[in-house]
């Protein structure tokens, strides 16, 4: 199991431009093309199971707007990555 880190949306400035990070958001691509936190790639939840590969060593920020989801942090270690 990846470690997975439940943060606050204040400390998602600690992740913002980080070359080690990559925030996904988890919104419907209408919400991301209105707004979206800088930098971030847009994988709507319910396509999420499609995508079987993530950057090697990176930490995996992913957020959404449902209720009772909370910003998330996940380090996948780069022997589990396939890109």
């Amino acid at each position: 199991m990846f470690p997975v880190e439940t943060i606050s949306a204040k400390m998602l400035d600690y992740y913002v431009d980080r070359r080690d990070t990559l925030i996904i958001d988890l919104r419907e691509k209408e919400s991301y093309m209105h707004s979206h936190v800088k930098g971030a790639v847009n994988m709507p939840y319910g396509e999420i199971d499609g995508y079987t590969a993530f950057p090697k060593g990176k930490i995996l920020v992913l957020y959404c707007d449902r209720p009772r989801t909370f910003l998330t942090v996940v380090t996948i270690p780069a022997p589990f990555s396939r890109l």
